[in-house]
């Protein structure tokens, strides 16, 4: 099997997954045996009962809430917006106008119910809708938009289900009229009490996040409106994706692999430009999946399922072997199969698509909420920004290959080359062991209880193995003693660092956690408290970065340890509930932290902050 058919049978057992996502009329759903039996039981069950705004008018640049009320009659109920079950089909709420000008937030759903279903795989808990669910959408005109009568269009999508079985999903629209005044027009409330549930500070963060952009406290306003920054942002997010930990150990392999064929302009062309095109191929896939694929929104969602996870550190661990020469002993022909090489078409074709999938759990803080605006967006506009990241990713790759002179300083054969890849093997095999733990930890864990990290030893192995074998070859094959020092000195770096970090990450954490459960987060709310979400996974290598950077800093531990903070982990590594509340605040990637004050409004949310910014955002929440 050639590595690009293994990358592509992974792909289609994720495309089999994503098929049960859409699950249209005439598709397998649980509980039922003849779809149009379901589907004329449940016909008119329920309904769009209202659209209200909660003033007569809007005024040009300030925003107007827009309440939609479904009816959903016992013993049915209708599903989240993320729905933890990848069969069951998310409530969707969307609000359109021709009028250009008018821009909407993403829906602000309410609190939903947990109660019992048995779809045939036994009971479980499941968030859901019931009875007269209320969900809020906030219009904003701008400033320009000229006094008038707009029509707005109100889209709903559902699928309502009972607690044994689920039918085909449904659909309602409604055209609402949105009045924009002059400001000496005087404006009413109307139907306040379609809008008890109504928060407008989520509202306000959930435009937040379209719009503003925090990285380590360098903060700035973009024009969603103007498509060319957004894309460009995009691109740039994507080359600054090869500068991160998990892509690193992947750049010396495909440097090594451009200056074997630097003799070759043909041939150095023709594999990057293919191994640019798997990067490119990867994020268009990704960007057609989550425009296609409903309730299908980040890689998060991949690396969530330990299977997954499993896949890619056994590849790389395969890839890995290959690197110091253990396929040269008599193995089973389909490891060699697996195996990519750089000079195949394929196999720099698959080494592209690996990369970009390393690439992944680093995808925060680089471009977290360009993704998360970006998913929200039409199908063009998704594909576009996805589009972006891959060709910024693949650029520095086509640079090389279209200026191989630059690395001819890269050994091509000789004891040299065969210790940079073997060096370089350690460490692919500590970077596939940190995936195989993840799956393996997930697959142990019971949550909310924290996952067990004992695997970091692992990977600390592998990296100090690497510093190791660097400095015994150093002394054997180096002539010269200025060689020999610079190896030996890299070497006690890696064995240090690998050290340092399997004690520093397999410690307990300084801050008293609460592991995330919805009844948790509400008693500490209901107390009185100030609350800190951390929203993280065992896979994310960035949420780690900045645990150990950040929030271990003894201004932020004293902080969050105080009796008035909530410090509540939501670790969306396997727990459905955490992955719940992660689409509840409208983001599809991580880390991401949000500080509420003692009233439950939010003070501070970022992807990439600093030491400052946080206790800044921890003091301002306790005034």
């Amino acid at each position: 099997m050639k590595p690009l058919v293994l990358i592509l049978a992974v792909f289609l057992l994720l495309a089999d997954t994503a098929a049960g996502q859409i699950n249209l009329p005439g598709l397998d759903l649980p509980g039922i045996s003849d779809p149009q039996e379901a589907a004329e039981k449940s016909v008119g069950s329920v309904k769009l009962a209202e659209v209200a705004w909660n003033r007569t008018a809007a005024r040009p640049g300030e925003p107007i809430a827009l309440a939609v009320v479904l009816e959903v009659p016992q013993p049915l109920h209708i599903n989240t917006d993320a729905p933890p079950d990848a069969f069951l089909i998310p409530t969707q709420i969307t609000a359109s106008t021709e009028t250009q000008g008018i821009a909407f937030s993403a829906p602000q759903f309410p609190k939903a119910k947990t109660i019992t279903v048995n779809y045939g795989d036994g009971p479980q808990q499941l968030p859901v809708h019931s009875g007269r669910p209320i969900f809020y959408l906030t219009a904003t005109p701008d400033r320009n938009v000229k006094p008038g009568r707009y029509p707005v269009t109100v889209k709903v999508s559902w699928q309502a289900c009972d607690d044994q079985v689920c039918y085909p999903p449904d659909e309602a629209e409604q055209t609402v009229t949105l009045t924009v005044s002059d400001d000496d027009v005087r404006v009413e409330p109307d139907k306040p009490e379609l809008f008890v549930g109504y928060d407008a500070n989520a509202t306000a963060l959930m435009q937040a996040e379209s719009l503003n952009l925090d990285f380590f406290g360098l903060d700035f306003d973009i024009d969603p409106t103007n498509l060319v920054v957004l894309l460009l942002l995009a691109a740039v997010g994507g080359f600054l994706l090869n500068l991160t930990p998990c892509v690193l150990p992947m750049i010396p392999l495909k440097i090594m692999a451009i200056s074997a064929t630097s003799t070759h302009r043909g041939k150095s062309l023709l594999y990057g430009f293919i191994m640019s095109a798997g990067v490119v191929g990867f994020w268009l896939g990704l960007g057609l999946t989550i425009s296609l694929v409903s309730g299908f929104q980040a890689t998060s969602e991949l690396f969530s399922q330990p299977w997954f996870t499993f896949t890619v550190g056994a590849i790389i661990a395969v890839m890995a072997l290959g690197m110091f020469g253990l396929f040269a002993t008599n193995l089973p022909q389909w490891v060699y199969k697996i195996n990519p090489r750089h000079d195949t078409v394929h196999g720099s074709f698959g080494f592209g698509v690996m990369t970009a999938v390393l690439s992944t759990p680093c995808t925060a803080p680089f471009m977290g909420a360009a993704a998360s605006w970006a998913v929200t967006q039409s199908p063009v506009i998704t594909l576009s920004t996805f589009l972006a990241i891959g060709a910024g990713m693949a650029l520095p790759y086509a640079i090389l290959s279209a200026f191989p002179a630059l690395v001819d300083r890269m050994p091509r054969s000789g004891p040299a080359s065969e210790v940079v890849k073997q060096v370089m093997g350690l460490l692919m095999l500590a970077a596939g062991s940190y995936f195989l733990g993840n799956a393996i930890a997930a697959w142990a864990n019971t949550p909310p209880d924290p996952i067990s990290r004992n695997y970091w030893w692992v990977v600390a192995l592998f990296a100090a193995s690497a510093g190791m074998w660097l400095i015994i070859q150093a002394w054997r094959v180096a002539k010269r003693p200025t060689p020999k020092i610079v190896f030996t000195a890299i070497g006690i770096v890696f064995i240090a660092t690998a050290l340092l970090g399997g004690l520093r990450l397999t410690a307990p954490s300084p801050i008293d956690w609460i592991y995330y459960t919805p009844q948790r987060l509400t008693d500490a709310q209901q107390s009185g408290k100030m609350v800190v979400l951390e929203f993280t996974a065992e896979w994310c290598i960035n949420c780690h970065t900045l645990e150990q950077t950040v929030l271990h800093d003894p201004q932020i531990v004293d902080r969050m340890n105080r009796p008035e903070v909530a410090a509540i982990k939501v670790d969306i590594t396997k727990d459905p509930l955490a992955k719940q509340k992660l689409k509840e605040v409208r983001r599809v990637t991580i880390p991401y932290l949000i500080v509420y004050d003692r009233n439950g409004k939010a003070v501070f949310d970022s992807d990439a902050y600093t030491v400052r910014q946080l206790a800044n955002a921890l003091d301002q929440a306790e005034k």
